[in-house]
């Protein structure tokens, strides 16, 4: 990436932190949160690119490194390559990078995405600079999941969410990439997108499309070995990172199908709708397709956590679950 890409829909709220982070007066820790695929971590690096660049033009060299990631003053710690966490030894490296003197922009900034995947331990580390973070040092931390981190940690920051676009402007954004696409389709598309023009596009990728069609075939005629249908939907990904990311895609596709099911069932059964079997149904899939999530971010094997969930959809009340997929 040799340039940032436009940050759609945030309106005055973040004009206004873009402006304080130019004058360098932004709040030295900002923690940024958004539903995977908002653009938060588009959002950190405008911010960085502020915060480091100024009012230099957006095709300057320095504003270009920071879109690459390689300007010497911005410090980026994600999560490595098959680790459920990041590492505590990551944040004390930090901490000991944030001590020194800045190499050309006058200011220093790190950026933690997705600061949720920092440990007890890791977040403890990252206490020490958020309380005393030396002059012209600004730390970043994108996120999900702000539960997951510790009060401590998000009391010292300023929050700031990412706001969700409105279906005319997902609509603009995506442009051409809806072509060839029914009415009904684009319809579910941004339902499905919740003002995420990330998650619109994922949804658009061939690969996820196809992952979808098999977790259908699999919802029709639910298999008699939940296991072996789990570690088929996830075959292909090699590693526990490529892994996980697969099998947050088949739970996503699945909620997806699952909120569509739900309204359904509500459109059918008006004020009735928990006394639907397929609405209670629904709702009670949704929940365990949720904890399937937080299951993996406890350790357990993704072909595990998503077999639970399969096995439930295959034992399901043959009156409850949705005909219809």
């Amino acid at each position: 990436m040799t340039e940032l890409a436009e940050l759609l829909g945030q309106g005055e709220d973040f004009a206004r932190l873009r402006r304080a982070a130019r004058a360098r007066t932004l709040h030295h820790a900002v923690l940024l949160i958004g539903p995977p695929g908002s653009g938060k971590t588009l959002a950190a690096r405008w911010l960085a690119r502020d915060l480091l660049c100024g009012e230099l033009p957006d095709d300057a060299p320095a504003v270009r490194r920071v879109a690459r990631a390689a300007h010497p003053d911005l410090h980026v710690v994600a999560l490595p390559e098959d680790r459920q966490d990041i590492p505590v030894d990551a944040i004390r490296e930090l901490s000991a990078v944030l001590e020194r003197a800045p190499v050309e922009a006058g200011a220093r900034v790190a950026l933690i995405d997705p600061a949720d995947r920092l440990n007890e331990q890791g977040q403890n580390a990252l206490l020490k600079t958020l309380e005393e973070p030396g002059a012209a040092t600004f730390l970043l931390l994108a996120t999900s999941r702000p539960e997951a981190l510790l009060e401590t940690i998000r009391s010292r920051c300023t929050q700031a969410r990412i706001l969700p676009l409105a279906d005319d402007l997902l609509r603009r954004a995506l442009g051409a990439e809806l072509a060839g696409l029914e009415v009904e389709a684009i319809a579910d598309l941004l339902q499905d997108a919740q003002g995420s023009l990330g998650l619109a596009r994922r949804a658009l990728q061939p690969e996820l499309r196809a992952l979808d069609e098999r977790l259908g075939r699999f919802l029709a005629e639910p298999a008699d070995d939940p296991g072996a249908a789990a570690r088929e939907l996830l075959q292909g990904a090699t590693g526990r990172t490529a892994t996980e990311e697969r099998l947050g895609a088949v739970l996503w596709c699945l909620r997806r199908r699952l909120r569509r099911a739900a309204l359904a069932a509500a459109a059918e059964a008006g004020a009735a709708l928990y006394a639907a079997p397929a609405a209670t149904w629904a709702l009670a899939a949704l929940e365990a397709a949720l904890a399937a999530e937080g299951d993996v971010a406890v350790g357990i094997p993704a072909a595990v956590a998503l077999e639970g969930v399969l096995a439930s959809l295959r034992d399901r009340e043959p009156e409850a679950g949705p005909a219809d997929w």
